[in-house]
């Protein structure tokens, strides 16, 4: 099962070179108040609370983005906004998430990439 470092080596592989890890969606969002980043990868659900912030946030600045979660995409409950994200599954092995890093910086939602 994938952890925050396995998912930075997967990132390092795709040649993301600057890395950084929040374990919750408001750090994140301090983060992103001043920075904009080339590629990110976020949970659905972090302690219990939606990353709706970060992923409007992400999506407003074009930055491609994976939802790595838990959880299958289910419109009635993730809502549209959400489609527009590659959406892989966790587990997920390293392939998919590079994979859906792809998809993402080619601009590729609606794709959901399950184990």
């Amino acid at each position: 099962m994938f952890i925050a470092m396995d998912i930075e080596e997967v990132l390092a592989g795709a040649g993301v070179t600057k890395i950084l890890s929040f374990p919750a969606c408001g750090q994140a969002i301090d983060y992103l108040r001043t920075n904009t980043p080339d590629v990110a990868v976020i949970d659905f659900h972090l302690h219990g609370v939606t990353c709706l912030p970060v992923a409007e946030i992400l999506a407003e600045r074009k930055v491609p983005t994976v939802i790595h979660s838990g959880n299958h995409y289910e419109e009635g409950y993730h809502g549209i906004f959400f489609k527009r994200f590659p959406w892989v599954m966790k587990p997920s092995s390293a392939t998919e998430l590079a994979d859906a890093l792809e998809l993402a910086r080619l601009g590729v939602g609606e794709t959901k990439l399950e184990n």
